[in-house]
């Protein structure tokens, strides 16, 4: 299983970090990589370094570029520029260094109002590319909270896609790579709320984009290989920790909120927030809507004490059903929703506050 599940803000600024592997033919490329992570993924003396490297080689390759008359070596050049200029900003960001954040979000915008005004379609279209990354660091520093956020990113990235993924550019393989990561960063907002649909849809979509991509398949197939439970009944029967019998037939028309977590702490929906406070569980308690805990820890719990809740719940053990690996859970917190007629309706993240409100108000 994957970590815990990390704040949205720092979430989405790491995951629209892009790494243009396979795209540059400049051989130095792979060491920028591995310097961009250390930046990322070090601290101390290990990440200062990082930094100095990424600002001086920045720096040279935007004279390099000055100096190309290649538009296809010109393009890589750019690409690897901006890449680190937003390596940079989100290390600013996380490390919280308002003026340097600033000052490279400003290099950042530069440089893709310019490519935005080109008359090289690539060039424009990665320019495009780069003012929506800005666009979305604004969103997610500056919205006031974390629906409004979700809400207006998954906008702009639909924007972009609407008007960019079925230009001529798209034959392009470095235009591709932008489009498809554009595209990869909506479906980890679409699953995080839970938007199962939207989910199955794009990954399909995304998929047929680049048909030979072999690495992409797997990286679909193991996030959202859930796609074929979705509108599929579920019907279980499961023995609880307290010895009862749960069972699905049994709840018939209500929506049933199945919540897996790793059993070595109070089930919450986020980690700064207990059950009480957060809005979704306040909207279950509300609701009265049935919820089943899912705990799928591995580790031997028997001293920790069983928290004060007043649902159901399922410890994963060997030999019995294996509801986790039945839809296909991957990282925790996960949530299902099953709507009054045993349908499955979503699988999702911690916000899916707004597809379970729909559920409770169908007739």
């Amino acid at each position: 299983m994957m970590g815990e599940w990390m704040g949205f803000t720092k979430q989405m600024l790491l995951a629209l970090v892009v790494c243009m592997v396979g795209v540059w033919s400049d051989p130095a490329g792979a060491q920028t990589d591995a310097t961009q992570n250390q930046l990322l993924n070090s601290n101390g003396v290990t990440q200062n370094l990082a930094r100095e490297q990424l600002i001086e080689l920045q720096q040279q390759i935007f004279l390099q570029t000055q100096q190309i008359s290649d538009p296809k070596q010109q393009l890589q050049m750019i690409q690897q520029r901006m890449d680190i200029l937003h390596t940079l900003a989100v290390d600013a960001t996380l490390n919280s260094q308002p003026k340097q954040l600033a000052k490279w979000q400003q290099a950042l915008r530069s440089e893709a109002w310019q490519l935005r005004h080109s008359d090289n379609p690539q060039l424009k279209l990665l320019g495009e590319y780069w003012h929506l990354l800005c666009e979305l660091a604004d969103l997610t520093r500056l919205s006031r909270d974390l629906e409004s956020s979700q809400r207006a990113c998954i906008t702009k990235m639909q924007q972009f896609l609407a008007t960019h993924a079925n230009g001529d550019a798209t034959t392009a393989p470095g235009s591709l790579h932008l489009i498809q990561q554009v595209r990869l960063a909506l479906l980890q907002l679409y699953d995080q709320r839970g938007l199962s649909k939207e989910v199955c849809h794009l990954s399909e979509q995304t998929r047929k984009q680049d048909p030979e991509n072999q690495q992409l398949a797997a990286y679909l197939q193991h996030h959202y290989g859930y796609c074929h439970l979705i509108g599929q009944k579920f019907n279980a029967k499961l023995m609880t920790t307290n010895g009862k019998i749960w069972d699905s037939r049994n709840l018939l028309g209500k929506p049933i909120v199945i919540y897996f977590w790793p059993g070595v702490q109070m089930p919450t929906i986020t980690s700064d927030k207990s059950p009480e406070q957060d809005p979704l569980w306040q909207l279950i308690r509300r609701s009265g809507i049935s919820v089943l805990l899912v705990n799928i820890s591995h580790s031997d719990e028997s001293g920790l004490q069983t928290p004060m809740i007043p649902w159901a719940c399922y410890k994963q053990e060997p030999g019995q059903f294996d509801v986790a690996n039945h839809f296909h859970i991957k990282s925790l917190p996960r949530i299902v929703l099953i709507d009054k007629n045993d349908t499955v309706r979503s699988i999702g993240g911690p916000a899916v506050g707004s597809v379970l409100e729909r559920l409770l108000a169908e007739k």
